[in-house]
């Protein structure tokens, strides 16, 4: 299948944005923006690790399913240009998990993971920092995601709102998405400030104020 291809099926799962998951470091959902202390403690201490289950999550599907591995192609100066529109798929194991590393820990974006199971397409999503996304996952995949999720002491949670995908571009490159992540679900969080890297540089609430100030 072509590139061309393989990026019309992940648009079109990420705009029908239909059985949508995400991973947590926590099986609850705090209701107050108090829960920012703590997930930046997790940050601070746990990103290594979670970086860890992540990779070893993203492997296992690679080499289970028929998959493919894309970076995020809509940036306007991104960190590896070489590698753009490349299946990463063909990277050998040590240079791929050093790269989603990098993904995790240095809060860039990110790279897209599209995966065949009974006869339909899923896709994960590893954005930046602690921005993991599940599209168009059930079935026996989503059993199979939720096992490997949980063996890494992490938690597969169902969107309980939309998966947003509108997003603001803004002088020399940058750029205003959405937050999807944990931290979203927990606190004040609404936006993600991206520089023309694509790495995130700030959190903003729902009115565009940057956290923490």
């Amino acid at each position: 299948m072509s590139v061309e291809k393989d990026y019309e099926i992940i648009n079109k799962i990420l705009s029908e944005n239909k059985d949508s998951y995400y991973v947590d470091f926590v099986p609850i959902t705090f209701q107050n923006a108090d829960f920012a202390e703590l997930a930046d403690y997790l940050e601070k201490h746990y990103k290594k690790d979670f970086a860890k289950g992540i990779i070893f999550t993203a492997f296992t599907i690679l080499y289970y399913y028929e998959s493919v591995v894309y970076l995020d192609n809509d940036c306007d100066d991104p960190v590896y240009p070489d590698l753009i529109d490349d299946d990463l798929k063909e990277l050998k194991l040590d240079s791929l998990a050093e790269l989603i590393q990098e993904v995790i820990m240095e809060n860039w974006s990110g790279l897209t993971i599209l995966f065949k199971n009974d006869g339909k397409y899923s896709l994960m999503q590893i954005k930046d920092g602690c921005d993991v996304y599940f599209g168009n996952l059930s079935g026996e995949a989503l059993k199979i995601v939720d096992q490997l999720i949980t063996q890494q002491g992490l938690y597969l949670k169902k969107f309980e709102r939309e998966y947003r995908t509108d997003s603001f571009e803004e002088e020399g490159g940058w750029k205003i998405e959405p937050d999807n992540s944990p931290l979203s679900f927990h606190s004040d969080s609404f936006w993600k400030l991206k520089d023309k890297s694509d790495k995130r540089v700030s959190l903003l609430d729902k009115e565009g104020k940057v956290l923490g100030e």
